[in-house]
């Protein structure tokens, strides 16, 4: 019983990053596709550099906690599934 539910929330957590990366995917693309390369360029020169600065550092966060999540998720199935060795011999 315990195995399934771990599986369970491990998958559902796969979920939610997955689906974070494909809606951040999106937006660039839907980005890039109205604006534009030479948009996009257009609109950092005009922003003042500390909301550059902002935008930027709070895009980097997200990809740092992304990246993060990942490696706890890795860590944790590595964990169960020695677990699952452990209690099988």
């Amino acid at each position: 019983m315990l195995q399934g539910h771990a599986l369970a929330k491990t998958v559902r957590q796969w979920g939610l990053i997955i689906a974070m990366g494909a809606i951040g995917f999106a937006m660039g693309i839907a980005g890039f596709a109205f604006l534009g390369l030479d948009g996009i360029f257009q609109i950092l020169n005009d922003v003042p550099t500390l909301a550059a600065a902002l935008v930027l550092s709070v895009t980097l966060a997200f990809a740092a906690l992304s990246i993060g999540a990942l490696i706890v998720l890795a860590q944790e199935r590595r964990r169960s599934w020695l677990a699952n060795i452990a209690l099988t011999t």
